[in-house]
């Protein structure tokens, strides 16, 4: 079965999810655990629980483990990479004891802007960068090595990452010759973060691609391709968006129905090929 790695499902709280996966062959997953559930930013004790369910997943998943150093990625199980989806804490020495409990991609911002970052969407319009304790952050990130993934950040947030040197990923989300907002990444922005080394997530989504049917997205994917010359990977967003709206693509383990449509010199990269050299960079 082809290994298939996937940089961001919200999929906290879905009992049984990493065995499904696993079954489904996917080898390396990004989990994201969401502080703005409820309506509400987390507090500090919720977000550590959420970090808390994710371990106790893995002990109910024998083909699992959580990826804690990126030179032991091992394809015969699901290395499970434990994420924060926006940075609302307001002292690093919170942002330590996560790194401590495993997580090891942190997201600077969500739709709301953060203690870190200015938000694609938040009540700023998207104008500004990082904040003051953002700029720390990211001296604390490059000094342990984690991903920082730039999804949701207002592009003054991007460009100024990209100039910091820390191990860059946008985990999900669209790409298109026109973006209609800032949670969408023209070519040229994408072509930045490929270029110094990150990778890019496609996500399956109607909000990220209008009107996209899975045979469009199919060829969204080739086009990306052509335009970046890699570093495109997959970033479903599964159960975030409440699934797929894309007709053939509902659920998780029908990523195989898009991957059937990718011409073979793309079917593999996409799926894992590209994915296993960017974490290779990293160890």
């Amino acid at each position: 079965m082809l290994p298939i790695a996937d940089f961001h499902q919200d999929m906290i709280f879905v009992d049984g999810i990493l065995e499904r996966l696993y079954r489904a062959g996917y080898r390396l997953v990004v989990g994201a655990v969401w502080p703005l559930q409820g309506g509400r930013v987390w507090d500090y004790g919720e977000t550590l629980e959420g970090v808390r369910w994710f371990w106790e997943e893995v002990k109910r998943s024998p083909n699992s483990n959580v990826l804690l150093n990126w030179r032991d990625i091992n394809p015969e199980n699901l290395n499970l990479v434990i994420g924060l989806e926006g940075g609302y804490l307001r002292d690093l020495r919170q942002y330590e004891e996560l790194y401590k409990r495993g997580v090891r991609l942190f997201g600077l911002t969500w739709n709301v802007d953060s203690e870190l970052a200015t938000s694609c969407c938040g009540d700023k319009g998207g104008r500004g960068g990082l904040t003051s304790l953002g700029r720390e952050f990211l001296h604390w990130a490059k000094e342990r090595g984690v991903l920082v993934d730039v999804a949701h950040a207002s592009y003054d947030t991007i460009y100024e990452v990209l100039e910091s040197g820390v191990n860059l990923i946008y985990s999900h989300g669209g790409i298109l010759e026109k973006p209609f907002s800032q949670r969408i990444l023209s070519p040229a922005l994408a072509g930045e973060i490929v270029g110094r080394g990150g990778v890019v997530g496609v996500g399956y989504g109607g909000i990220f691609f209008p009107d996209a049917d899975l045979n469009a997205l199919a060829n969204l994917i080739q086009d990306l391709y052509t335009v970046l010359g890699g570093g495109v990977v997959s970033g479903s967003d599964f159960f975030g968006l409440g699934g797929s709206e894309f007709k053939g693509l509902e659920k998780p383990e029908d990523i195989h129905n898009l991957l059937s449509l990718l011409p073979d010199g793309i079917r593999y990269r996409f799926a894992w090929e590209e994915a296993e050299r960017f974490i290779g960079r990293l160890g």
